[in-house]
């Protein structure tokens, strides 16, 4: 999955939604916005803002060359790791890996 494609479902599970004609994003208050839309694959703020409401908990680990990221929604759980630089991207990948839109490694 390429990172628009990751881009697109980490958004539609925070509960954006595509606009019928394919341009702009419905916020999840049902306002709408043609203008770029939040970075959930590489910002911890936007993941904060937009999908720690839908989560349980999750945590950071960091190590030497790495950082894993453990996510808990419901009876769920997600982990991922990327290099140490990228929390929000393990992060992103962990919950793609717990709504199942991760792909194999």
């Amino acid at each position: 999955m390429v990172d628009q494609e990751k881009k697109d479902v980490l958004l539609k599970f925070a509960g954006f939604r595509v606009n019928e004609s394919g341009k702009g994003w419905y916020y999840p208050d049902g306002s709408f916005s043609m203008e770029t839309r939040p970075d959930l694959l590489h910002s911890l703020d936007a993941q904060a803002k937009w999908i720690d409401p839908k989560l349980d908990n999750w945590s950071l680990s960091t190590y030497d060359t790495h950082v894993t990221a453990i996510v808990h929604c419901g009876t769920s759980m997600g982990t991922a790791d990327a290099p140490k630089d990228r929390p929000a991207e393990a992060k992103a990948e962990a919950i793609l890996s717990l709504i199942g839109e991760q792909e194999p490694q």
